[in-house]
């Protein structure tokens, strides 16, 4: 399976290559369809907030260009309203018809700046009944503040991911086990077990932080280290469709959804 998944990455990435190739020729930009948009919690005033946006398009010949930002203040309170801009493009995928993928998902995390503390409503122009989300920044934590003992989340490291895939638990109903592959800076790097973070914070997200510990002090060398974990998700899931947000450096994340179903 780890094999299949890394095929499909390495083909989407010069998909995405040759693309952009081709739409850099022109054609005319629209509104990409927003079927979901994911609004992780947990952000603080010094962090670097993102909610990530899922859509589908009708084929392989279509491409996310950008996603376009508007901030806007209105009385006391602030609205960010974005829409996906998409292009159409051409080529092998598109002009053979047997070749034509249907249904082709894409998501995209939208980051945006450092913000102070506040709620902050999330729109876009595709539906006109209320906001898609809020986002929620609180006050970051001092060491002054902080309950004794209890680390920020800005003191930790993170893995470098670069994949992920979910299957079910056959040993426990209605969980399921997250396999993380990506690799360390150095080969004195794991997982930290007892802190590293798998929490559903909100009825369609899957929030991780992976979390990582010096094992050793010597010996160490400077160069990238492959590894896979399999890691149990602690809390049962039931049948639908999640997004999967993982932490990384620098206020980055990594995002994958996923169609859960339980075993037969």
């Amino acid at each position: 399976m780890l094999s299949v998944i890394l095929g499909l990455q390495i083909i989407s990435q010069e998909f995405i290559q040759q693309s952009q190739m081709i739409m850099s020729r022109g054609s005319a930009p629209f509104e990409a369809p927003v079927s979901a948009v994911y609004i992780p919690t947990g952000f603080d005033d010094n962090d670097i907030p993102q909610f990530i946006v899922e859509g589908v398009f009708e084929n392989a010949c279509y491409q996310v260009a950008s996603v376009r930002l508007t901030e806007m203040h209105q009385q006391n309170s602030r609205h960010f309203h974005f829409f996906v801009e998409a292009y159409k493009i051409e080529g092998p995928a598109c002009t053979d018809e047997k070749k034509k993928s249907k249904n082709v998902p894409y998501l995209e995390a939208v980051t945006l700046p450092m913000l102070p503390v506040g709620q902050y409503e999330v729109w876009h122009s595709q539906k006109k009944d209320g906001p898609a989300g809020l986002l929620k920044i609180v006050k970051a934590p001092t060491a002054e503040s902080a309950p004794t003992g209890k680390e920020s989340k800005d003191t930790f490291l993170y893995a470098i991911v670069d994949g992920a895939f979910v299957e079910p638990n056959q040993l426990q109903k209605d969980h399921y086990l997250l396999t993380l592959f990506g690799k360390f800076t150095n080969n004195c790097q794991d997982l930290d077990y007892e802190k590293l973070k798998i929490e559903k914070k909100t009825e369609h997200i899957v929030e991780v932080l992976p979390i990582i510990k010096r094992t050793r002090t010597e010996g160490c060398l400077d160069t990238p280290v492959s590894f896979v974990r399999p890691l149990l998700v602690p809390e049962a899931l039931k049948e639908g469709h999640y997004l999967f947000h993982i932490r990384t450096m620098e206020g980055r994340s990594k995002n994958f959804t996923f169609d859960l179903k339980s075993p037969d």
